[in-house]
């Protein structure tokens, strides 16, 4: 949990709400921060608060400064949907799995980019179904964290990078374990079936490490999408609500992006808000007088350079990026951002 943290803080230069631009899950539970007896702490009730390491961080450091000092929120752009009818075939795959003739090691090993896929699987009710005891493939440390909380504790293969995973597996389990393919003498068949539990639209595919299964096992990568990535319409009232917030005081507002995709929504729909606002002034601003570029102040801390890389093309121009793609990362680079804010991440 997190750590013992001083009563009082030094007083906040400027109000700032933090919008997490990141993929997950509806919430049930509302942002609660700051006042709701009116005026624009109202405005920002909708949203869910954020359910990251560091969005709980955040939280905790907001009860030590002035009410609505510091303000944390999901900016909904996109929302995670469990497919249901991946629980139906899951248990079609499991059950071709047993009623398979060919010999071969029984072992399964579990492949996860994201602790999504975790969460997706304990929602469909089949989390509890998997073998405890399978060698797991993570990116990062939260799906492995995840994992190990539901009491996973076969062997690890890890990365922080699907690529760098993929060149991992294929360089260490499959190189001096082996996967039980004939001819595959002095290898221990270690490692049977390979489960990659994932989102319906991946950016990394794994077709080298599918290949190298197909090759040396006779099986490829067994690919299980369970949840989609589903965007919300520019329409949506906490996307309006949120909007109208960032250009009344775009300097009192950080986004925080996780991912490339994000960004590029990110961008589009702070574009899309700029053209019309722009088409309006057309017809009501002197011409004597510089249209407003809201957009050019509206500071912006990315996960990783890549993600940065996307945003520079949205007319962005206060990006920032994370000392390591990580939520330590962020962390760092958000503490450098805001004088006098201190946080602390529950262990990983």
């Amino acid at each position: 949990m997190t750590s013992a943290q001083p009563a009082q803080s030094p007083p906040m230069q400027t109000r700032l709400t933090l919008y997490f631009v990141r993929a997950q899950f509806a919430l049930t539970r509302p942002n609660t921060l700051g006042p709701t007896e009116g005026g624009d702490a109202d405005r920002l009730q909708g949203l869910d608060v954020p359910s990251s390491r560091l969005g709980r961080a955040v939280i905790a450091a907001a009860q030590r400064y002035e009410p609505r000092a510091l303000r944390a929120c999901h900016l909904p752009l996109s929302q995670l949907v469990v497919q249901r009818e991946a629980g139906v075939l899951l248990d079609e795959a499991f059950a071709a799995k047993a009623n398979d003739p060919r010999p071969g090691p029984t072992q399964p090993a579990y492949l996860f980019t994201s602790a999504n896929a975790v969460r997706a699987l304990e929602d469909l009710g089949r989390l509890d179904q998997l073998d405890r005891t399978a060698a797991l493939f993570c990116v990062g440390s939260r799906a492995l964290a995840a994992l190990r909380a539901h009491g996973f504790d076969g062997p690890t293969t890890q990365a922080p990078t699907a690529a760098a995973l993929e060149n991992a597996i294929i360089e260490g389990p499959l190189r001096t374990l082996g996967c039980g393919a004939p001819g595959d003498e002095g290898r221990a068949p270690d490692i049977g079936r390979v489960h990659y539990f994932c989102a319906t639209k991946v950016s990394h595919a794994f077709q080298a490490l599918d290949s190298h299964l197909q090759a040396r096992c006779g099986r490829g990568l067994e690919k299980h999408p369970l949840y989609a990535a589903e965007a919300l319409p520019d329409s949506d009232k906490r996307l309006v609500a949120a909007l109208e917030q960032i250009k009344a005081a775009p300097e009192q507002a950080l986004m925080l992006v996780y991912s490339r995709a994000l960004a590029r929504r990110l961008g589009g729909w702070l574009q899309s808000a700029a053209q019309k606002e722009a088409k309006r002034e057309a017809h009501t601003v002197p011409a004597s007088k510089p249209l407003s570029d809201w957009r050019a102040r509206l500071p912006v801390l990315c996960l990783s350079p890549a993600i940065a890389v996307e945003l520079e093309a949205w007319d962005l121009r206060r990006i920032s990026v994370a000392q390591t793609p990580d939520e330590e990362g962020l962390a760092a680079a958000l503490c450098a951002l805001v004088p006098g804010l201190a946080l602390t991440l529950d262990p990983a």
